[in-house]
């Protein structure tokens, strides 16, 4: 939004007869979508706040403040962008940084237990998909080759480190 954003009840100032065009200093929040296609969707508005009262008239009052944007935004331009949240991230820092709100929980550490049964869950999924265990190194490789197809990031090393556990919980369950 380099250029800025008009606000929607002032699109025209009357005595020179140019756009008046602002530039929000805090987050917009993209609003009314206009889908273009069966996954496809575009923005020309955004507001102040997340559920803002729209009003009827451009120049009634209301507690937030509404923005014609310089262009549509598609999804692909979206997506592009660098400072877009979806959604689900704004609610869950919401909640987060909400007044009043109890503090969040630690979260305690994995238990030896529970990290045998996961250990041995990925003993059992390497097995089906053919990995050798035996070979931690080589088998790091396959799965953060996998990961990767899926999007996922995960060091070669951390993977043969948890692999190199694998023997050890496996002996705790053995019957």
């Amino acid at each position: 939004m380099e250029d800025g954003c008009v606000p929607s009840g002032e699109v025209e100032e009357g005595q020179f007869g140019y756009t008046l065009k602002v530039r929000p200093r805090y987050w917009l929040y993209l609003q009314q979508p206009n889908q273009t296609s069966a996954l496809d969707c575009e923005f020309r508005l955004a507001a102040s706040e997340r559920d803002p009262d729209r009003p009827d008239c451009p120049w009634d009052e209301t507690k937030s403040y509404w923005f014609w944007l310089p262009g549509a935004l598609s999804m692909s331009d979206i997506e592009k962008e660098q400072a877009f949240f979806t959604m689900n991230e704004v609610m869950r820092y919401e909640a987060a940084h909400e007044e009043g709100a109890p503090p969040t929980p630690e979260k305690k550490p994995v238990a030896t237990r529970e990290r045998n049964t996961l250990l041995t869950i990925i003993a059992a999924l390497c097995k089906d998909a053919g990995y050798d265990i035996t070979k931690p190194a080589k088998t790091a490789g396959l799965i953060q080759s996998t990961a990767a197809k899926m999007g996922l990031a995960i060091g070669e090393s951390t993977i043969e480190g948890h692999l190199k556990k694998i023997p050890d919980a496996l002996e705790t369950r053995m019957k």
